[in-house]
């Protein structure tokens, strides 16, 4: 899991582009992202990265 902010230190913008297209990076909240199926886990983790980042989290 990332969040916007991150992948482009990893991603060219084509790429993250390209990996969002093709489902290999979903999105799980807007500014968060999973390379896997976004379960209660990974969408329990994207709140943690919420209160940690002050990504802002809408349902």
């Amino acid at each position: 899991m990332a969040t916007t902010a991150q992948l482009p230190n990893v991603l060219s913008r084509s790429r993250l582009d390209a990996e969002i297209r093709t489902g290999e990076l979903l999105k799980v909240w807007p500014g968060v992202y999973s390379a896997a199926e976004p379960d209660d886990d990974i969408r329990s983790r994207a709140v943690e990265i919420y209160s940690l980042t002050g990504i802002r989290l809408s349902a």
